[in-house]
């Protein structure tokens, strides 16, 4: 047998999340550094969870790590976008009144709080969102409402740090999970997960004009089983040079005679065309 010693992974310690999921990573486009935020608990005699954040240097180490000054009651699905100006936009959804609600914050290359608001209605829970920068600053995002309020698909644009976000936009489709990405001619290009009925899941794409937030070339670019005892992990989107992969996982749990196991599958759309779609 051989014995793990202490410096088996090259991995460092960053922080202690207080929730199971994925830490949002952005690159700070002035310098290569590395933005991380997690939930995390509060200090010692304060009650609830806080938004931490930390700044690493391009090789991972860790620079400077400080708790939001943030009310976020039950933090979940972090997500960040880093600004050539310096600021940071966080992303998150936040119980309010019963509801799962999508904030967004402007935070400060320190870690300072400029602004915070709700960009969701109070009526509609959200279940996914996700998130891309544009070029002039403003980040693109597309939110999925839960299953109690409908699954529908609907996008809004935030602005800079001096405009309000723009209402959000239905689109007329129904989602379970979003993937999203601006491609270098400023083309949105989504993906989705559909269920059109119980134990099946259809994997879709398409492209939204962000001036106008309609949703075109909307095809299916798989259909999968999904018994009881598997997961669908994904969509992903990827762009590479003029071309956009999507990206999905089929995962299951095991049990009785079967074993775990997990298998990915991919699509490639050359110029983002989904008619020449090939897996």
């Amino acid at each position: 047998d051989r014995v793990a010693y202490g410096d088996w992974s090259r991995g460092t310690l960053v922080g202690r999340a207080a929730i199971n999921e994925e830490a949002p990573l952005a690159v700070d486009p002035s310098d290569g550094s590395l933005w991380v935020a997690w939930v995390t608990q509060r200090s010692a005699g304060e009650t609830g969870q806080a938004i931490q954040l930390a700044r690493l240097d391009p090789s991972g180490r860790p620079l400077v790590s400080t708790p939001l000054a943030l009310e976020a009651h039950r933090p979940s699905q972090l997500r960040l976008e880093a600004d050539p100006s310096g600021t940071l936009d966080l992303f998150w959804l936040q119980e309010t009144a019963g509801k799962g609600l999508l904030w967004h914050a402007v935070l400060s290359a320190e870690g300072q709080v400029h602004s915070a608001a709700a960009l969701t209605p109070a009526t509609v829970s959200v279940g996914a969102y996700a998130t891309t920068r544009d070029p002039a600053g403003g980040v693109d995002v597309v939110w999925a409402a839960d299953e109690a309020s409908g699954r529908s698909l609907n996008y809004l644009h935030v602005g800079s740090p001096e405009e309000v976000a723009s209402p959000s936009i239905p689109l007329g489709v129904e989602g379970l999970a979003l993937a999203l990405e601006r491609d270098a001619e400023g083309t949105l290009h989504i993906a989705w997960a559909h269920e059109p009925d119980y134990g099946r899941r259809e994997v879709r794409c398409g492209t939204l004009d962000p001036a106008t937030g309609d949703l075109s070339e909307v095809a299916v670019l798989a259909t999968l089983p999904v018994p009881m005892g598997q997961v669908l992990r994904g969509p992903a989107l990827g762009l590479a040079g003029d071309g956009v992969y999507v990206f999905w996982a089929l995962e299951r749990r095991g049990g009785g005679l079967a074993p775990p196991s997990a298998e990915s599958r991919y699509v490639f759309l050359p110029g983002g065309r989904i008619a020449e779609a090939t897996a």
